[in-house]
């Protein structure tokens, strides 16, 4: 079984955070990105997982932004940091988005990610453990595999 790599990062709110330690469900949806335009991917997801986050109670959602950490300066990780934050309105949405800079190249082989050309969808807990792995923008049949995924692990 895969292991997600312990990263740290910040809300877009500021506060720090280490990933999938604090996070607040039991069990969480990450939606990771690696480029702004990959946020028109991830916005095909929100709206089918907000009634499966109703339905599971210890299940959350978040997004990670993920930055080559070597390709940005501070100055311009505080100028993402600030554009996230505008851009952003809804505090609950910047304390689910997790920004982090980190080596890329070692998290995708982590996570056995072929590239960063496209979004990914993962299901894990707070000890790091993968149950379900997915990329691409949302369609029912991948919502279809990741709640039959959800109703095991919630009646188990």
């Amino acid at each position: 079984m895969t292991q997600f790599p312990t990263i740290t990062g910040k809300t877009v709110n500021g506060a720090r955070r280490t990933v999938p330690q604090d996070l607040y469900g039991k069990y969480n949806v990450v939606l990771i990105a690696f480029e702004q335009h990959h946020q028109y991917d991830i916005d095909t997801w929100i709206p089918a997982l907000k009634p499966i986050k109703e339905k599971y109670p210890d299940l959350d959602v978040f997004e990670l932004p993920i930055i080559e950490q070597t390709q940005t300066s501070m100055v311009g990780r505080m100028m993402v940091d600030f554009w996230m934050y505008t851009g952003i309105p809804d505090s609950d949405v910047r304390d689910h988005t997790i920004t982090c800079y980190i080596d890329l190249q070692q998290f995708l082989s982590t996570l056995n990610m072929p590239h960063a050309d496209q979004i990914y969808a993962l299901l894990i807990d707070q000890t790091s453990i993968v149950y379900w792995q997915t990329s691409g923008v949302y369609t029912p049949t991948k919502l279809d595999s990741l709640t039959a995924i959800l109703q095991d692990l919630i009646i188990a």
